[in-house]
């Protein structure tokens, strides 16, 4: 399985396009119904019935690669937050002295 971004991006607007549709259809039902249409009346007749799956499925491959991902990233917003820090503290220090 790829995780490359092209991948992950068309797996997103896959994700994306199923999730319109279902509320599409969800006020299509409302409305045939004669249904008051609020945000919630979409989001419980857009709900999948119980017992089955929805959404995208992951593989036992494709977690590895998601913690990996994570922890990466993980690490590069720490040491962003280090820099940050470093740059506050020194302006911090400099206006203090002005």
């Amino acid at each position: 399985m790829s995780t490359s971004p092209d991948h992950l991006t068309r797996a997103r607007a896959a994700d994306s396009d199923r999730r319109r549709n279902r509320v599409f259809k969800a006020l299509d039902q409302l409305t045939a119904a004669g249904e008051e249409i609020s945000v919630s009346s979409v989001a419980r007749a857009g709900r999948p019935p119980p017992g089955t799956t929805a959404g995208m499925q992951v593989s036992r491959k494709s977690l590895p690669a998601d913690v990996a991902n994570l922890t990466a990233r993980n690490g590069r917003l720490s040491a962003h937050i280090t820099r940050l820090e470093r740059r506050l503290s020194k302006t911090l220090g400099q206006t203090d002295l002005a």
